[in-house]
């Protein structure tokens, strides 16, 4: 499957980056523009297939394009939500030999991407894998949790009315001790703003526009925990 998904990738590569350059010369956001619609909408559907191969290819493709558009901040955006994407299905699979990499990678791809874009989803993106790193890196806590709330005080700041943002916060808030600022009751709040919020999301062209049946399904999981008594 994934050499499959990577010839494919490769044989429309010449063709993204011919249609990229092209879209410079109509006034496009980056000279990437085709390419990073592609990706995004690769990423997306590998998310809700939950597929791992098409996620891998989806990684290829944004590391080709950035060897023909080295720095563009919009495929360094992506390639860092393809990074937590990684993350989070290593997490969910138990798999953190390569998980700190991942981290890492993706960490350094959103900081460069957020210097020029500002995107409030990058920002509560860097606040979600530094949270990844917490149970990873032993004593951690007392700096990574502090930069953890920073980051998302900022991208609320940025983005007070974003859904992304609003679901980013519910699934740290879903791993975090009610003590601490987590639990359940703040996992719910979060999910229920996330899902207003969508009811009046409209991406600008390019930009983040995943979530609100994600948002639905997270929903659906709480209510369903909550039915069987675990909170």
């Amino acid at each position: 499957m994934i050499t499959i998904h990577i010839r494919r990738s490769l044989a429309h590569l010449s063709c993204l980056v011919a249609l990229a350059i092209a879209g410079t010369a109509a006034g496009a956001q980056t000279p990437a523009a085709t390419f990073v619609d592609s990706a995004r909408v690769e990423i997306d559907r590998a998310v809700h297939d939950m597929d791992m191969a098409r996620l891998d290819s989806a990684g290829l493709l944004l590391d080709r394009a950035l060897v023909a558009f080295p720095d563009d901040a919009y495929l360094l955006h992506y390639r860092g939500y393809l990074a937590y994407r990684r993350a989070s299905a290593l997490l969910m699979m138990g798999d953190k030999a390569s998980l700190g990499d991942v981290i890492a990678g993706g960490l350094a791809d959103l900081a460069k991407s957020a210097a020029t874009l500002h995107w409030p989803e990058t920002i509560e993106l860097e606040a979600s894998l530094n949270a990844m790193r917490i149970p990873l890196e032993p004593g951690s806590g007392m700096t990574l949790g502090p930069l953890t709330g920073r980051l998302t005080a900022e991208a609320s700041k940025l983005g007070p009315d974003n859904p992304r943002v609003a679901l980013l916060q519910a699934y740290v808030a879903d791993e975090t001790p009610a003590s601490m600022g987590g639990g359940t009751e703040r996992t719910r709040t979060l999910v229920a703003r996330a899902l207003a919020l969508f009811e009046n999301d409209h991406p600008t062209a390019l930009a983040p526009a995943w979530g609100k049946d994600e948002a639905r399904a997270f929903q659906a999981r709480l209510d369903k925990r909550s039915a069987a008594g675990n909170p």
